[in-house]
């Protein structure tokens, strides 16, 4: 699965979170199934990135292989990074974003991915 950030849609898509001025697109490829949840969480860039109370916002979809495309409304501008959780049995892992049993990526420019 492979997390990709996109320039700010403008087809009229729904978006999550409250309207600004300010919005990402998260596109996720290579989905190998379309059951169960997508979960998105946004991390500001401050050294929380994958902590519990880290997030800024985290957004559950039903998963829609092979692509899906993820619309967020973001609050004020500034450096983010974005985890991606493809949860096969819907069961919304609380803790960790189920991190170690379920498929997940992170995107480019993630705290420590090197890119």
């Amino acid at each position: 699965m492979v997390a990709g950030l996109a320039p700010a849609a403008t087809n009229g898509e729904a978006c999550e979170a409250t309207p600004t001025a300010r919005r990402l697109t998260i596109v996720i490829e290579n989905i190998r199934s379309s059951l169960g949840l997508m979960t998105s969480a946004l991390f500001a860039n401050d050294g929380h990135f994958l902590k519990p109370i880290g997030s800024v916002g985290t957004w559950r979809t039903a998963a829609q292989g092979p692509i899906q495309t993820i619309c967020v409304w973001l609050a004020k501008p500034g450096g983010r990074a974005i985890a991606v959780n493809h949860d096969l049995n819907a069961n919304r892992p609380e803790k960790s974003l189920g991190l170690q049993q379920q498929p997940t990526c992170a995107a480019s420019g993630a705290p420590g991915s090197g890119r």
